[in-house]
């Protein structure tokens, strides 16, 4: 079956796909690295120079990220990109069926436990609210100004966010000042409804709760980890296991997890943004499918609180 491409204004993936790479979830696939240069000493490291360390670091990271993740292609193999031109990179074969047939422990909106799949967790917060708008202009998205090229060249990347307190996509403030306050780079983009391949269109939802941060430190990470043989353990912490170690298998967690729960509001619930309220956070719209990113531009303003800008002012 083919799978549809962005490029027809849909991110929906097919339910059955055929031309994945096939590759069984291999929960012994993860052994850590040996490294004589850096060790781990009364709560200090010791040992190579950064540069050298960042990149046993990266590379780590990519030999994890590449036995769970596959580029995503149609049935003569040619790369499936999202309407910007970026690749699109899915979960192998296995994860997600494991994922759909586990049960969690977990509180709803209303603090009330209750145990249901991760669908039914980002399913009991999320609001289908008809007063939210069709498009959202000119909205602010902080970023690195070393990121700005590439995204402006190749397309939003909703992967890389950080911080995905509200789900995982690319967050975007509705203030130049939100903005401010997480980058010195910024970019303005419209927000719109996308139509898939079906001629159904994209759906704006509410999310009045931070639930998945709170997900993302529950059992549904601890379990991820086991399936994934990333689980971190004391072994990671002792003899010659480099410090990166730890953190570049939770760091891989998260963004299978991330993946995985951006499949399900996408493909299976249709949702192309959130309109995302918190009294601890940003008003924030937070943006699932990059399809839905449009007019992207950067804004190039001086920064108020620097020298540069003669005055100090707040937003």
């Amino acid at each position: 079956m083919r799978i549809s491409a962005a490029s027809q204004g849909a991110y929906l993936l097919s339910p059955k796909v055929s031309n994945y790479v096939s590759k069984p979830v291999n929960k012994n696939l993860n052994t850590p690295p040996k490294s004589s240069n850096v060790a781990f000493c009364g709560g200090m490291f010791y040992g190579a120079p950064a540069e050298s360390t960042n990149a046993e670091k990266a590379e780590y990271e990519k030999s994890l990220m590449n036995k769970f993740f596959v580029k995503l292609t149609d049935e003569n193999g040619n790369l499936i990109r999202t309407s910007h031109g970026r690749e699109v990179n899915v979960l192998v074969p296995g994860i997600k069926e494991e994922m759909d047939s586990r049960i969690f422990k977990f509180t709803d909106a209303n603090r009330n436990e209750f145990e249901g799949t991760v669908k039914d967790i980002i399913e009991r917060h999320i609001i289908y609210d008809d007063n939210l708008k069709d498009k959202y202009e000119r909205m602010f998205h902080g970023t690195d100004k070393n990121y700005i090229k590439d995204i402006l060249e190749n397309g939003p990347d909703v992967t890389r966010s950080s911080r995905v307190v509200f789900g995982p996509g690319m967050y975007f403030a509705l203030s130049e000042g939100d903005a401010q306050a997480y980058s010195d780079g910024k970019l303005l983009a419209d927000i719109v409804k996308t139509t898939r391949q079906n001629g159904e269109q994209g759906k704006f939802v509410r999310v009045n709760d931070a639930y998945y941060d709170r997900m993302a430190q529950s059992d549904v990470m601890r379990t991820l980890g086991k399936l994934l043989g990333t689980e971190v353990t004391g072994a990671d912490y002792q003899g010659n296991t480099p410090y990166y170690v730890p953190t570049s298998k939770m760091s891989v967690q998260n963004k299978v997890l991330n993946e995985y729960c951006r499949r399900i509001l996408v493909d299976e619930l249709g949702i192309d943004a959130a309109f995302a309220l918190d009294s601890a956070y940003h008003t924030c719209i937070v943006v699932f499918n990059p399809d839905s990113i449009t007019n992207m531009e950067e804004l190039k303003s001086v920064n108020p609180y620097s020298s540069q800008s003669g005055i100090f002012r707040h937003y």
